[in-house]
């Protein structure tokens, strides 16, 4: 008797059409693969259990994986206990993985020291168990946490994930070699992730995307202290250069980075429609987002800045967002959309030169930066229902073919407003009729995935229908949705949606509320 029947392993559903005549004949107990019995029943499955981990399907003629392999660290020999180098056994798993063709190398949890590179390989995930899983630089070692200087090849296909990498910049060598010394380093990596990987304390780049490395994703990672005063070189939270298209940096958690918290540079080689959305990017040393370099002669085309949170700018000439190349280098045809820039340093906003060509600032709102909301010195471009609020001054030197349509201002000054040839269409400081801000403390219940917490507090001069924006110090971790509104007359409500997967449990924090009197 012929029997169909499907087997669900890793979230693939299986199609099988095996003769199995007897249930028995179905093996689900887990053994040794050597322990394996002989092929020669159709549709036998079996579970693996040792160092290549892995389903495996009875066809007759061999037991044939259905899976991806599991390659454990610890199975090759890695001891995670924060003394011993772990790299010898990490490189026996991926060399094992590489072998089959790729698979999973597991990192269960422990303290791995490495005194070089993990290196990357087509087709393997690079899988911990969260923040329990911890990769640290040895003291001493001068080389990335993951992924070599330079591959000789493309690499397709990788997947780092659930894990945290640590730098160690206080106890490595500084040296001044950019591709080395980042906590994730991909050159010539494509159609790649990193997912929910947390990354501390690196000399260089938390992650540098590097040399025609395209079509990646970058998200829902957590960044921070990244960066030594002692070294010279780029130190971001995240780096895009030399060519590294198609990617998209989204929704990641980037603080105090000593220079820029992401930054496209332009060096190189034609980059062009990267996707910069829905990060919370606070205390960069320098700008938070910022799309071309001091040197250069190439094109960024096409990159998309939308919905992401930038405050705190530490550095007085630095700005929120800024798109700037100097050189014969152009940027072309940005949309910078729905961002909130919170207290940017110099001016929120910069489109700085007329080698930014044909570049849209639209519906974004920049609050209380020190010199100007939006500054557009770019070629041809479009600034439209922007709001500014509580800047030193709200708009400054629009020129060069570009149109200024919708946006309000809060009454500040439109300071050196020169339009050299633009359009300048509904154009008003009274949008705006005022500001309230006001703080409070909170301790949010544990709040349960897909469900709310709210909490009201009184804000003078608040009335129904008023624009609120929230903020919360520590910040929220990425997956909970941040809303504010003026429900009843001197009050605000605050509300928080946890969307994170699991249960949330935010310690006791300060809520502070801006509102918008229209």
């Amino acid at each position: 008797m012929r029997i169909f029947f499907h087997v669900a392993i890793s979230g693939v559903v299986h199609v099988l059409a095996y003769p199995v005549t007897n249930a028995a004949e179905v093996v689900l107990d887990s053994t040794p693969q050597a322990g394996l019995p002989a092929a020669g029943i159709a549709g036998r499955l079996s579970h693996v259990s040792d160092a290549s981990r892995c389903f495996r399907l009875d066809t007759v003629s061999n037991w044939t994986s259905v899976s991806a392999e599991t390659f454990d660290v610890k199975q090759f020999g890695a001891k995670g206990d924060g003394v011993a180098d772990d790299i010898g056994a990490i490189l026996a798993a991926v060399n094992a993985a590489d072998a089959r063709g790729g698979g999973i190398v597991l990192f269960p949890p422990g303290f791995y020291l490495v005194s070089s590179a993990i290196p990357l390989r087509n087709n393997i995930q690079y899988v911990g168990s969260g923040n329990s899983t911890y990769i640290q630089s040895k003291a001493g070692s001068q080389d990335n946490v993951f992924g070599e200087a330079y591959n000789t090849a493309q690499v397709h296909n990788v997947v780092i994930r659930d894990l945290l990498i640590d730098g160690n910049n206080a106890s490595v060598p500084l040296q001044n070699d950019v591709s080395k010394q980042n906590g994730i380093r991909w050159d010539r990596v494509s159609y790649s992730k990193i997912t929910n990987v947390t990354i501390i304390n690196t000399v260089f780049n938390a992650i540098s995307i590097y040399n025609q490395s395209n079509s990646n994703l970058v998200a829902f990672n957590r960044i921070q202290g990244i960066g030594s005063s002692q070294a010279a070189g780029t130190q971001c939270g995240v780096l895009l250069e030399f060519g590294s298209s198609r990617n998209k940096v989204i929704e990641n958690h980037i603080v105090t980075t000593r220079q820029y918290g992401i930054c496209e540079s332009g060096v190189g080689a034609l980059s062009e429609n990267n996707l910069i959305d829905g990060n919370y990017i606070g205390s960069s040393q320098y700008d938070g987002i910022r799309i071309g370099f001091d040197s250069g002669s190439n094109i960024i085309r096409g990159t998309k800045i939308s919905t992401n949170t930038i405050e705190g700018v530490i550095d007085a000439q630095s700005q929120g967002i800024r798109l700037y190349h100097a050189g014969a280098g152009t940027i072309e045809d940005v949309l910078v959309f729905g961002n909130t820039v919170k207290g940017g340093g110099q001016h929120g906003i910069l489109v700085s030169d007329t080698n930014v060509i044909r570049c849209i600032a639209l519906a974004n709102q920049i609050i209380g930066n020190a010199a100007t909301g939006l500054m557009d010195n770019g070629s041809g471009g479009i600034s439209a229902h922007n709001i500014a609020a509580g800047n030193a001054n709200s708009f400054n030197s629009v020129r060069n073919e570009s149109i200024v349509s919708g946006n309000a201002f809060d009454g500040q000054p439109l300071n050196a407003f020169v339009l050299r040839g633009s359009l300048k269409i509904g154009e008003t400081s009274d949008l705006i009729a005022g500001r309230l801000s006001g703080s409070s403390p909170w301790d949010p219940p544990s709040i349960a995935n897909n469900a709310s917490a709210s909490f009201a507090f009184g804000l003078p001069g608040a009335q129904v229908g008023d624009t609120v924006l929230v903020g919360f110090s520590p910040a929220v971790p990425g997956g909970v949705l941040v809303t504010g509104v003026a429900n009843s007359s001197g009050m605000v409500t605050v509300s928080l949606l946890n969307t994170t997967g699991a249960p949330l449990d935010l310690p006791s924090s300060t809520v502070r509320a801006e509102v918008w009197k229209h």
